[in-house]
């Protein structure tokens, strides 16, 4: 009994870990086949940057395959041929995702499942820490949030259209934009500001809270706050994409409403290096819990 009790948890043990390392390729290998493309400022630290990211994530995507694989020959071996047809619809699935444009999004897949999973099973029956150890625990997560905000903001609104539009003062490129009728895309970066900025000052506050111990405990607190910095950034490219496309319109000297400045891509670069962080830290096993393996 003991016996089967053991080989469960380890069976436990390989499967998150070969779904963190997948999801992590995922991430990280998605996340930079436009990265290798692009041309504005910075262009070559940061082509080498995703470069370096995407060969990772296929180290990573080896490491995924390498401790799933033995569960997949066991299905191969119980199942047969219903286990071959379930991967070969897989494979059609994300071919099919392929060919829609889907899959410059599976960061953003992989980070929902990712706080799905979190509030779920991280530390699910982990003992709460003080109420100030929680607070101590969770600022830093607040103080990058807080932090990236008016990067973020600025990147949009100040060095994206002086690197695009290098000969026009800002005070031009705001003035033709209103003449335009285009002046509404400035508000779609504050309020991204607005939204991540309240939601940075109330995650201490909510794990600090006795009521709200749903991210207490300190590995979740920790996956939570990545996650947190995580949906900051990605939405990000959502706040600066109204703002790219009104200077494309406007502007004949920007006849795209990709980014020439590199600050979307920093921030998008943080985002990813967050889930790929909460997806290694949630799939940690404890030791000393070996039976409650798979209900973390």
């Amino acid at each position: 009994m003991m016996e089967v009790a053991q080989r469960g948890t380890d069976d436990g043990i390989r499967i998150r870990w070969a779904a963190a390392f997948l999801g992590a390729a995922v991430v990280l290998i998605t996340g930079h086949v436009s990265t290798v493309h692009y041309d504005g400022a910075g262009a070559d630290v940061l082509r080498g940057i995703g470069l370096v990211l995407m060969i990772i994530g296929v180290l990573l995507a080896v490491l995924g395959l390498a401790a799933g694989l033995p569960f997949a020959r066991d299905a191969v071996r119980r199942d047969g041929l219903r286990a071959v047809g379930l991967f070969g619809l897989g494979a059609v699935v994300v071919l099919t995702a392929a060919a829609m444009m889907i899959l410059p999004f599976a960061g953003t897949i992989v980070l929902i499942a990712a706080a799905v999973t979190l509030l779920e099973y991280v530390d699910r029956d982990a003992a709460l820490p003080p109420p100030a150890a929680r607070l101590r625990l969770a600022l830093p997560f607040s103080l990058a949030v807080l932090a990236l905000l008016p990067f973020g903001i600025l990147h949009v609104l100040v060095w994206n259209p002086q690197v695009k539009l290098p000969g026009l003062s800002l005070d031009e490129i705001y003035g033709r934009l209103s003449a335009a009728d285009q002046s509404l895309s400035v508000t779609w970066v504050i309020s991204w500001a607005v939204v991540w900025g309240g939601a940075a000052l109330a995650f201490p506050l909510i794990c600090r809270s006795d009521r709200l111990t749903f991210v207490g405990p300190p590995r979740r607190t920790v996956c939570a706050g990545l996650i947190l910095l995580a949906l900051a950034g990605y939405s990000h490219g959502i706040s600066g994409f109204s703002m790219g496309m009104a200077m494309a319109d406007t502007f004949e000297e920007s006849p795209t409403g990709g980014d020439a400045g590199p600050g979307a891509t920093i921030i998008g670069i943080v985002a990813q290096l967050a889930v790929v962080a909460a997806l290694l830290i949630g799939a940690a096993a404890r030791a000393d819990r070996p039976n409650a393996a798979l209900n973390r």
